[in-house]
């Protein structure tokens, strides 16, 4: 788990990991790409041209896990087709202006392993 702390003017962002190791993040370079591909595949409906679309602004204050689910696999998946799995992400930072998070791909449940996975109460 990551706690992320956006400085005033968003172009630098320290990530604070379990192990309280702080990574600072360039969001200015790092979302070039995510901006350049949103323009490039998305503006053209997200920025008021289709009624229904969202604008930019409101995409970025939904959650990252959800803007990546839409493309992958929910309503946006037809038109991000087109993209790579990093190209998804790399819109889904640039929307939130936070690093992506391999959590928000697939979600690591806890299950019980050998003899405790077998439920036997009812084996009597």
């Amino acid at each position: 788990m990551y706690r992320a702390m956006k400085s005033n003017l968003k172009k630098e962002i320290s990530v604070i990991s379990e192990d309280m190791l702080e990574i600072k993040i360039d969001l200015e370079n790092s979302t070039i790409k995510g901006s350049e591909l949103y323009k490039e595949h998305c503006a053209s409906c997200h920025e008021g041209q289709v009624y229904k679309a969202p604008n930019a602004y409101w995409l970025g204050i939904m959650s990252a896990k959800n803007l990546y689910n839409t493309m992958a696999s929910g309503i946006m998946q037809q038109q991000a087709s087109a993209l790579s799995e990093q190209e998804r992400r790399q819109i889904v930072e640039h929307l939130v202006q936070q690093p992506f998070e391999e959590a928000y791909v697939e979600p690591k449940y806890l299950a019980c392993r050998g003899d405790a996975a077998k439920f036997t109460a009812f084996n009597e």
